[in-house]
């Protein structure tokens, strides 16, 4: 892929890695799910128009959440290879994404000086 990557999440079992890239390329701000074993790239993501900054799996690995530096959080479904939702409430770059290990919530953080629970955690 020729990109700095800057952040990498492997998805729970099944030998799927999550990347985050560090720099644009031509292509735009992306982010990708890779097979381990092969080494081949699986599916791109432009999901950012800048920095993809982290990336996580959701525990059951169906989703990948990606954090960027345009301030944008995605939530990609990664059995059907599309972006399904973006979200916007910080104001700067998202720092940090993170699933919450058992139930359908995640943390981001952000350099606005935010962290948010998005979800429930009941």
């Amino acid at each position: 892929m020729g990109q700095k990557v800057s952040s990498v999440s492997l998805a729970p079992g099944e030998g799927t890695v999550g990347v985050g890239y560090a720099e644009a390329s031509p292509r735009g701000c992306f982010c990708a799910t890779i097979d381990v074993g092969s080494g081949n790239v699986i599916a791109e993501y432009n999901a950012h128009t800048d920095d993809c900054r982290s990336v996580d799996f959701s525990p059951d690995g169906r989703w990948l959440l990606t954090g960027g530096a345009d301030g944008l959080v995605t939530l990609v479904d990664t059995r059907r290879h599309v972006v399904a939702s973006t979200f916007r409430k910080h104001v700067d770059k998202v720092t940090a994404v993170k699933w919450h290990p058992k139930v359908p919530a995640f943390l981001t953080s952000s350099a606005d000086r935010s962290a948010l629970l998005w979800g429930s955690t009941e």
